[in-house]
């Protein structure tokens, strides 16, 4: 009996590490995806204060299809 329930705690923990592995991959995968909209963002803030030789509407351009080439 000992044996048993020694077994099924440490099936269940297994299965949670996974499952908090498999949220972790989840959350830095939404990060990485999310990375170029933010960077998108600094650079129309750059090119609205600075002097830079690209509008916000070109940097827009610029990210937008830059990934399709």
């Amino acid at each position: 009996m000992k044996k048993t329930i020694k077994k099924a705690l440490t099936l269940l923990s297994v299965y949670y590490a996974y499952m908090i592995e498999y949220r972790a991959e989840l959350i830095l995968w939404v990060l990485a995806g999310s990375l170029p909209i933010i960077l998108m963002g600094v650079w129309i803030q750059a090119a609205q204060n600075g002097k830079f030789g690209l509008t916000p509407s070109d940097r827009i351009k610029n990210f937008t299809l830059s990934p399709s080439l």
